[in-house]
């Protein structure tokens, strides 16, 4: 039974005759929407999602998923790194997670803002901190959608006479608690 998955052993595209990081293996990449990963480093399995690969790895029952590159950018030394890390054991990688997640922290209430950098409303949170939601298309519909429930909580309000009416409310405390806490931790 033939995999429907292809197969990237090590360097190179099995039954493909195509070679990791030609010019060849970038246009496969453009081609395919899911590849799987075999070498001595380890295996996974990458998925495209608009122009970059994320990877996944079940290992000691637990999910592990990893950003791994744009299509651009995805390498055999990327792959091959990406590999040993989901190969490693759960304390290891796990632990590995959670200071990545505390350097992305750190380096966010690091981040300096001006007073007349300081965002006015909401819209202006996704240009503030860009690189919260710096995958592709993330930055114009979180803008978009917060806009429209500005909108949205703005008509409300001024046809039930200042106050949003019950369908709203939710949205407009939610944007008033977003405020207050955008107001007071910066």
């Amino acid at each position: 039974m033939k995999n429907s998955i292809p197969v990237v052993w090590f360097s190179d595209v099995r039954e493909l005759n195509i070679k990791v990081d030609s010019p060849e293996w970038f246009s496969w990449l453009e081609s395919i929407p899911t590849f799987s990963y075999q070498s001595a480093d380890g295996k996974f399995t990458a998925r495209k999602q608009g122009n970059y690969w994320n990877v996944y790895r079940k290992s000691f029952g637990k999910l592990r998923q990893e950003y791994l590159a744009t299509t651009e950018n995805l390498t055999l030394d990327r792959m091959q790194e990406t590999a040993k890390l989901l190969n490693l054991s759960d304390l290891h990688y796990w632990t590995i997670k959670a200071e990545r997640k505390k350097e992305r922290v750190k380096s966010y209430k690091e981040t300096s803002i001006t007073s007349s950098q300081k965002p006015t409303s909401y819209i202006d949170i996704s240009i503030t901190d860009t690189f919260l939601a710096n995958e592709a298309g993330k930055v114009d519909a979180i803008k978009e959608t917060l806009k429209e429930w500005e909108v949205k909580v703005q008509e409300s309000c001024s046809r039930s006479g200042g106050k949003p009416s019950e369908r709203y409310r939710y949205v407009s405390q939610m944007l008033q608690d977003l405020q207050s806490e955008l107001n007071g931790s910066v």
